[in-house]
């Protein structure tokens, strides 16, 4: 029986396909639905992994955010980072971004985060002109799990 429901609906879908193919579309390009405010990226993982090289960042920040060298990708989106427990070694490359509260009892330190806060600031240099902010889990030390990437089991 599932084999003929699958038929059957193969079959429905090819006809009602051949009746709409003869419909015209107008596309009026004076009548905009949306307005991009301009492309970007995301700087978690790879801006954490790069920003660590200083031979080849300021490339490569170039041939992202530069518009007459590069991309220039004005929107950026900045990981802040829930940071991990310093006994764990488990996070790939990168993936790893410090946090700024790094523990419970501890003052706030703005100087975390140096890879990546570097091509915040490149992309800024370079012409980016939106920046938001997000977060993928909260310091480590405030999950159920003690840890930032999540629990190993349910």
């Amino acid at each position: 029986m599932p084999g003929f429901k699958i038929r059957f609906l193969l079959t429905i879908s090819t006809l009602l396909s051949i009746v709409n193919a003869n419909k015209t579309v107008f596309i009026d390009p004076n009548d905009p639905w949306q307005v991009f405010e301009g492309w970007g990226t995301s700087l978690s993982w790879w801006a954490n992994a790069l920003g660590g090289f200083p031979d080849i960042r300021n490339q490569s920040a170039d041939l992202v955010f530069d518009i007459s060298k590069g991309l220039g990708l004005n929107v950026i989106r900045y990981n802040i980072g829930g940071g991990d427990d310093p006994s764990h070694h488990h996070m790939r490359i990168g993936g790893d971004v410090p946090g700024f509260l790094p523990c419970n009892n501890c003052d706030y330190n703005w100087t975390s985060d140096a890879n990546q806060r570097w091509f915040l600031f490149a992309a800024k240099e370079r012409g980016a002109d939106i920046f938001e902010a997000y977060s993928n889990s909260p310091p480590y030390w405030m999950t159920n799990s003690g840890c930032s990437s999540g629990v190993s089991s349910m």
